[in-house]
């Protein structure tokens, strides 16, 4: 275990790690007075901002206006019927995970029981004592 400094050494070490990071600092008062001054912006670059912003929104536009149908197909192509072939072959697709819905008592578990079960009606008289 190591022994407990004593408050003289504790303040040496403290004072030595001070100067160290005081000499490491950089000398804020030379470096603002040699900083450049900053270049003075032209006058094209916001219009040149301007005309980039105007192309990006015209193509945007013309992008979300022109999402319509491709000419190169038919016109029939969402009117036309289903094959009766296309409908059994989509009523037969069967998952590959389906298999494991097959559990004991998976057919039970389809069915509902109907128990042709009626609840009785009571007639409770309305106690009004509470009310006031």
């Amino acid at each position: 275990m190591t022994e407990p400094l004593n408050d003289h050494q504790l303040k040496a070490e403290f004072r030595h790690l001070r100067e160290t990071e005081s000499q490491a600092a950089p000398d804020y008062r030379r470096s603002l007075t040699g900083a450049p001054l900053a270049v003075p912006r032209s006058r094209f670059r916001p219009a040149m901002q301007f005309a980039m912003a105007a192309v990006v929104l015209v193509v945007a536009i013309a992008v979300f206006l022109n999402t319509g149908r491709d000419p190169s197909l038919p016109e029939t192509a969402d009117t036309a019927p289903l094959l009766a072939e296309e409908v059994a072959l989509v009523a037969a697709l069967e998952m590959p995970t389906d298999f494991l819905l097959n559990t004991p008592w998976f057919e039970l578990a389809r069915t509902t029981p109907d128990f042709d079960f009626q609840f009785p009606q009571y007639d409770i008289p309305e106690d009004l004592s509470d009310e006031i």
